[in-house]
């Protein structure tokens, strides 16, 4: 599973990078800067899904641990 995370970790880091360079590199081609706006907010929800998965992982973990 640790694997499994690194691996997405990675994952994101590079998609953040890729995302950056397009859109510093698009601010004069509409269509590319429209298709990097559909990919921010894709990437975006990815985020904020594994983030909220995290939350509900480590509450999880608490609650186990308490009883």
């Amino acid at each position: 599973m640790l694997s499994e995370l690194a691996r997405f970790s990675e994952s994101a880091a590079n998609r953040q990078n890729h995302l950056a360079e397009v859109v510093s590199t698009a601010s004069d081609d509409p269509m590319r800067l429209l298709k990097a706006q559909a990919d921010l907010a894709k990437f975006h929800i990815e985020m904020s899904l594994s983030s909220a998965l995290a939350r509900k992982g480590v509450s999880v973990v608490e609650t186990l641990v308490k009883a």
